[in-house]
């Protein structure tokens, strides 16, 4: 599936989709520690990768003025003498959950056809 970072963001406190994705990372590594905490086992594990770890450790957030948050520009990374967090975005874009439109048309079995009916 095809994902553009920059689309819209359904979730309501998120710029855009990138920033999305990336949150539902961060929520789940906070969830992780807590329950590490409590002794309870996490939601995610990471690999034993050094730079990946560094990659979703550094990447900054901030506000809009729209008060939505939204995640560190590579540009920005760029400024800090970071170089571009691919490992990371690699990792987002394979785990982070993001929020979809649902389906406008729903395909139905007809016989001798296939009937698309409007929702």
């Amino acid at each position: 599936m095809p994902v553009n970072n920059g689309a819209s963001s359904l979730d309501e406190y998120c710029a855009n989709l990138v920033t999305e994705m990336w949150s539902s990372i961060r929520t789940d590594l906070e969830a992780n520690l807590t329950n590490f905490i409590n002794g309870i086992p996490g939601v995610i594990e990471l690999p034993v990768d050094d730079t990946l770890i560094s990659q979703l450790a550094t990447s900054k957030w901030r506000m809009t003025s729209k008060d939505k948050m939204i995640l560190e520009s590579k540009d920005d990374m760029k400024k800090r003498r970071l170089k571009s967090p691919n490992r990371a975005d690699a990792y987002v874009l394979t785990f982070g959950e993001y929020l979809m439109e649902p389906d406008e048309h729903i395909m139905t079995p007809a016989i001798g056809s296939v009937t698309i009916k409007q929702i």
